[in-house]
């Protein structure tokens, strides 16, 4: 359980849309919204809470043996690593377990009910560290499931009994010990765990039948993508509303941060960010107008010289037709710049990100983020919101689609794979779910000036 600094994710979910042809929405970022990250079981520290990567490894399940809930334990293909999800009472340090809980009950064994589906060789562990006095006394890994169990099925571990005053119990996929994942795909559920002596249960650990839980949700910019999705799980979201805005009521707070040892600078794009890419893990966003003028507003407040930048690439094909580099200095107060674009030729998509710098503690202040000139706001061909129910969805679902127009429907997973890619479609579409893993995945429509995106959650 080793918690992980470094940023290898995908990041960050939000609908986005040119509301008017070639201008840049909420580029005044008066516009916020709250999205769910994860559920976490109450009381209980897990995967999500320790090292959340955009991708829930520990979720909530209406299939349980006892009361409503259970939770389910997922192992998840982050790139070219595996997250395995945990959950556990007590306290993780930078190196591994640091406490328990209170809990001072005789117990000689650990009860619980499980279903699983482990592939060969892969093993769900219990956890299990008692401290007396603040020394650790016993430290116990044991295998708890493995294989196929379509029925819950109850589990009675035997662990000593050793005095304690503090207890840090939990499970985990694979083996946290010798850092041994589980295959992707693989999950397993837990319910109604139980402290055993002489063959009645002690006192309940909290939560123990995962009954209740606490949904975390992170504050974002509507309309683009930033890593508040994935440092809100660390409490450091980088990109936030501020009422120190140049016009209306909001603006972006942009600042590099210090996670430990690791510079967080913060982000602001227009496209996905795929933190596993190999190549560039900013990527690209649908636009097809030519604008001849890049304005805006910022304040900016660097450490040690800093440079805060937005830098935009616009690809006709894949090939940069026009670039720009808009560099940001000291300012107090907020400083207005208009700077000449050149495009030679009808772009496809941009790349456009903004960055706080490089040392931590930088802080960069944008708003009224604008393209005018060329052909930009000569049309005003909307795109209609598109529906997609149900949503969380289990078997299938249907995505609802404007009435006028046909559209490119695109579903791509949290590694970047594309599970579906249909062109010219009209009406409502009907997807079967029988080939989509359980997870989060990114619904595009477009129809050519104008794309939305959702996110589908499969359970």
């Amino acid at each position: 359980m080793k918690k992980i600094y470094s940023i290898t994710a995908l990041v960050f979910l939000s609908m986005s849309a040119f509301g008017q042809f070639g201008q840049i929405s909420n580029g005044d970022f008066e516009s916020w919204e709250d999205q769910t990250i994860y559920a976490n079981p109450t009381d209980w520290q897990s995967s999500n809470t320790v090292e959340f990567y955009g991708v829930p490894a520990v979720s909530q399940s209406s299939d349980a043996q006892d009361g409503s809930y259970s939770v389910q334990l997922s192992s998840i293909l982050m790139g070219p690593d595996t997250l395995s999800g945990y959950v556990f009472h007590g306290i993780v340090g930078q190196s591994g377990p640091d406490a328990g809980i209170p809990y001072t009950d005789n117990f000689e064994a650990v009860s619980f009910q499980y279903k699983s589906d482990l592939p060969a060789g892969d093993t769900m562990h219990l956890i299990m560290i008692r401290f007396n006095a603040g020394v650790m006394v016993e430290f116990l890994t044991v295998p708890a499931a493995y294989g196929t169990q379509n029925v819950w099925t109850p589990n009675l571990l035997y662990v000593g009994n050793t005095v304690q005053d503090s207890l840090f119990i939990g499970f985990s996929l694979g083996n946290p010990v010798n850092g041994i994942s589980v295959t992707p795909g693989a999950w397993a559920l837990v319910d109604n765990v139980e402290l055993i002596s002489g063959g009645v249960a002690t006192t309940p650990l909290p939560n123990p039948s995962f009954e209740s839980w606490t949904t975390e949700t992170v504050e974002v910019a509507s309309d683009w993508y930033s890593l508040n999705f994935f440092l809100a799980s660390f409490g450091l979201e980088n990109a936030n509303k501020t009422t120190d805005a140049n016009t209306g009521t909001y603006a972006v707070e942009m600042t590099t941060v210090l996670n430990d040892q690791d510079t967080m600078p913060s982000f602001l794009t227009m496209g996905p960010i795929n933190l596993f890419s190999l190549t560039n893990p900013f990527e690209n966003a649908p636009y097809n107008a030519s604008p001849t003028n890049f304005s805006g507003a910022y304040k900016y407040a660097p450490v040690n010289g800093d440079q805060g930048i937005i830098t935009m690439t616009f690809f006709q094909a894949g090939v940069p037709i026009g670039m720009h580099n808009e560099y940001f200095t000291a300012q107090g107060s907020y400083t207005t710049f208009n700077s000449a674009l050149t495009i030679t030729g009808i772009p496809d998509s941009i790349n456009f990100l903004a960055y706080s710098g490089d040392n931590p503690g930088s802080v960069l202040k944008l708003d009224d983020l604008q393209f005018t000139g060329g052909n930009v706001g000569i049309s005003e061909n909307l795109m209609s919101d598109f529906e997609m129910y149900p949503n969380p969805a289990t078997e299938m679902v249907t995505i609802a689609l404007p009435d006028e127009g046909s559209f490119t429907l695109i579903v791509t997973s949290m590694d970047g794979k594309v599970i579906m890619n249909k062109s010219n479609i009209t009406g409502n579409q009907l997807i079967k779910l029988d080939d989509f893993n359980k997870g989060i995945y990114i619904v595009d429509i477009a129809n050519g000036q104008l794309h939305k995106t959702k996110k589908l959650v499969v359970r």
